[in-house]
Parts: structure tokens; C-alpha cells; sequence
């Protein structure tokens, strides 16, 4: 993991898999923790794939990056969970908040209390109820933005 402000990926494979890492046009869902990060990684979508956006709108995706969304049935939905994160005074738990944005959309694989159930178990004592806060921060916004 970057621990100097470059870029980070990480692949997660639910189901019965042999192989580590997802393919270019595979992937289901995109989280980008970083507005800029869709246009790098935004080719692991598959048609019809949903990207999870830390942005406070869409404004920033040029009408060529629109039209190849259009065409291969791309969504992307996104939320300022930065300034949100900033207002928690908890940046770390970006993540999370817009994890729990997600699992508030209906077709978001991964319910809403399973993942809350995890957070609470893996999360040290000292993180808990912060973790537990950024989560349900992100449970309160059904939708900000979408394309």
C-alpha cells in the first residue's frame, strides 16, 4: 500500500475465483477515493458496471469519458465524502463513508447490516464507534449525484 500519496489498487473477488486479481472490463463495482482515479481505473468496468465516486459532483468527467459511459452503460454515482470525512475530523474514514453510500443503493451486492457486523468485528476498540460513525455517515445519502 502507497504510504507516500501515490495510488493505490486493490482487488476483491467474492465468489469462487482462482485467480487474485480482476481483469480489465470485469469488474462490477469501482470505488475511487479520489475523483481522478475513475479515468485510471475506469477500464476495469464491465458494461453495465457502477462507480463509487468521492466527488461533490460530476462537473469534472469530460463529454468523451460521458459518451463512453453512455455507450457501455456505465454509472457512476458519487458523494463529497472528503469534506465529509474533513467534518468528522476523520479523513481515515473516507473509505467508509462511501462504502456505507453504496450499500444504501438497492443493487449494491453486500447488505447494508453484514457490512456493518464486519466493520464491528475487525475494527480495533480504539476505531470502533468512529469506524461504525463514518459507515452510518455514509448510510444517510441515498444519492448526491449520478451519470
Amino acid at each position: 500500500m502507497s504510504q507516500r500519496g501515490g495510488s493505490v489498487t486493490s482487488h476483491m473477488k467474492v465468489g469462487d475465483y482462482h485467480g487474485p486479481l480482476i481483469r480489465r472490463g470485469d469488474a462490477d463495482l469501482l470505488f475511487c477515493f479520489e475523483r481522478n482515479e475513475i479515468f485510471a481505473n475506469l477500464t476495469f468496468l464491465k458494461s453495465g458496471g457502477i462507480g463509487y465516486v468521492d466527488a461533490p459532483d460530476l462537473d469534472f468527467i469530460p463529454d468523451n469519458i460521458r459518451a463512453l459511459l453512455d455507450a457501455r452503460q456505465i454509472e457512476l454515482r458519487c458523494m463529497d465524502a472528503s469534506s465529509l470525512a474533513l467534518k468528522l475530523n476523520a479523513p481515515l474514514v473516507l473509505n467508509l463513508i462511501l462504502i456505507g453510500f453504496a450499500s444504501n443503493h438497492e443493487d449494491f451486492p453486500l447488505k447494508r447490516d453484514l457490512l456493518q457486523d464486519v466493520i464491528t468485528d475487525i475494527s480495533p476498540q480504539r476505531f470502533r464507534d468512529l469506524n461504525l460513525k463514518g459507515f452510518r455517515e455514509g448510510l444517510e445519502h441515498k444519492l448526491d449525484v449520478e451519470i
